[in-house]
């Protein structure tokens, strides 16, 4: 009874973690290196997008790794991280 809601949760949080990673691919795929973003935390390819998401659902410096964001792109990294 609860393995079927705890798999359509799991589902729910890959399905999130699927768009915000191809949107964050498209948004920031090629943003410089920063204080926070570097080789392990970037958007530049599918793995290292889905892995800097997932370090930022831990809360571990989510806020870092967006105002690099917004350093390099502008105004629409506020919103992204924002929803997400």
């Amino acid at each position: 009874m609860s393995l079927g809601n705890i798999l359509t949760t799991a589902s729910l949080l890959t399905l999130i973690l699927f768009t915000f990673t191809v949107a964050g691919m498209s948004l920031f795929g090629t943003i410089e290196e920063g204080e926070i973003i570097d080789e392990n935390v970037n958007f530049k390819s599918f793995y290292m997008s889905m892995m800097t998401l997932w370090r930022a659902c831990t809360g571990e410096s989510w806020n870092g790794i967006m105002h690099d964001c917004y350093n390099d792109a502008g105004f629409i990294a506020i919103p992204f991280w924002l929803i997400f």
